[in-house]
């Protein structure tokens, strides 16, 4: 399923760390901004926001195919997603949950 995934990240035109990550899937465009911050060979999304999107559009799942896609085009070892606060819809005024990935690495073959 990550084969079918492509992305991209545009930086801000300015001196802002806030960079978005188009990302193209089978369904839909899908477009994500936040503040990348690296740890080691993880990044942190801080304040993700995703953009242009009805609540629940994405859900777990396909978050996670896009996740791994990105870990995957950016050999990354994991990410973690550090929400924004909300504005709107449930619990406004608060921060979701950090969500994180980890790559699996597979061992070569034969080893």
């Amino acid at each position: 399923m990550i084969e079918h995934i492509a992305f991209d990240i545009v930086y801000g035109e300015n001196d802002s760390p806030v960079v978005t990550l188009r990302v193209l899937t089978p369904a839909d465009p899908l477009r994500f901004i936040a503040e990348p911050v690296m740890q080691g060979a993880t990044v942190l999304l801080m304040g993700l926001h995703a953009q242009d999107l009805q609540p629940n559009v994405v859900g777990m799942s396909n978050l996670m195919v896009i996740a791994r896609a990105v870990m995957e085009g950016m050999e990354l070892d994991g990410l973690v997603i550090k929400g924004a606060v909300r504005s709107t819809e449930a619990n406004p005024g608060h921060r979701p949950r950090d969500i994180w990935f980890s790559r699996c690495i597979r061992p070569a073959h034969g080893a």
